[in-house]
């Protein structure tokens, strides 16, 4: 098996391993780590352990925090690690983040890792902009980022992660990637069907009374010809199928649409689709005159609901009717 997720002319980035625990917490007990990058250090050895473990089981799976390590080729020596999350309080907007250790800094180690860690993640996870953010007075970051490819972009004050109150700077670098939403056609059905049923298995839902089972999931260009419900698919670049999301009038309460089937292949998870589509038929349903938007959800897809929440669902009680028995998790929002 590869160990390698990509290499740089010096260094070489891999998922973490349960052995970088003490290493990992030597680099973020760093006084400029800890100055910089408040709340990003490590109180023991055991909750770097942790941090590993987590790191890696996100890795696996497609989903961020998607933080990885970073080694010497030569040696193998962890000298820091790089990685994508989301923008605390900006549902879409992800930024990207870089810790070296002391010793193997002013080398350029940060500008050739994060160079290359942009294009990884905007290939694997298909963002349309990337975001970096460093707090005032950190010029050396700020001078990794402008030889990365990202632009002065504003200021930002009050930020959960500026503990001192002296602002941001943000910067933004534009990947190019720029998928595309259209209407489900029937040369669509089969891979938007995979990716659904594909998203089930992993969470333990390919069992009767999820859309796993339903009848019409291999015609959906059929079922969605109603003035009443439409189905859009999402295409990458190269046209394949990366996702889907539809609505359909929820007969149960007035003035209500249900957001239906709303999945994203592995590779497009982590970049903040899930919100731009969710807005999308969001507005769609607003064109057809609904008040309100409702859908059903179950515990084991923890991070749709996270952003189902983000998105300003709210939860409520399970309706008499639904349209899977096996959903346990209800929300809607006004529209």
């Amino acid at each position: 098996m590869k160990e390698y997720i990509f290499e740089t002319e010096r260094l070489a980035v891999r998922k973490f391993k349960p052995e970088d625990a003490k290493r990992l917490y030597e680099i973020h007990r760093d006084d400029d780590v800890k100055k910089w990058i408040p709340g990003e250090y490590y109180e023991d050895i055991d909750e770097a352990l942790e941090g590993t473990e987590f790191f890696a089981d996100c890795a696996d799976n497609g989903r961020l925090p998607y933080v990885l390590a970073v080694v010497l080729k030569e040696t193998g020596e962890l000298i820091g690690d790089t990685g994508v999350n989301e923008v605390e309080g900006k549902p879409g907007e992800v930024e990207i983040g870089f810790v070296i250790g002391r010793d193997y800094r002013g080398k350029g180690y940060a500008t050739e890792v994060l160079k290359q860690m942009s294009d990884h993640f905007t290939s694997v996870f298909h963002c349309k902009v990337l975001y970096g953010r460093v707090m005032k007075g950190n010029d050396v970051s700020v001078r990794v980022l402008e030889k990365s490819g990202y632009c002065f972009m504003d200021e930002e004050y009050g930020a959960e992660d500026d503990p001192y109150g002296n602002g941001m700077f943000v910067y933004k670098r534009e990947t190019g990637y720029a998928p595309k939403l259209k209407e489900i056609a029937e040369k669509d059905n089969a891979a938007i069907a995979a990716i659904i049923r594909d998203n089930l298995k992993k969470h333990k839902l390919d069992i009767p009374g999820t859309v796993y089972f339903d009848e019409g999931l291999d015609r959906l260009s059929d079922l969605y010809k109603s003035a009443d419900g439409r189905y859009y698919v999402l295409e990458d670049d190269n046209k394949q199928v990366i996702g889907g999301i539809g609505f359909a009038r929820f007969e149960k309460m007035e003035d209500t649409a249900e957001l239906q089937k709303l999945y994203l292949a592995d590779a497009a998870k982590g970049s903040g689709l899930g919100y731009e589509l969710i807005s999308f038929i969001e507005d769609r349903m607003r064109e057809a005159g609904f008040k309100f938007s409702y859908l059903e959800t179950h515990d084991n897809l923890e991070a749709a609901i996270h952003i189902y929440e983000k998105a300003g669902y709210k939860e409520i009680e399970r309706p008499k009717e639904v349209g899977h028995s096996t959903m346990n998790r209800f929300f809607k929002k006004e529209l």
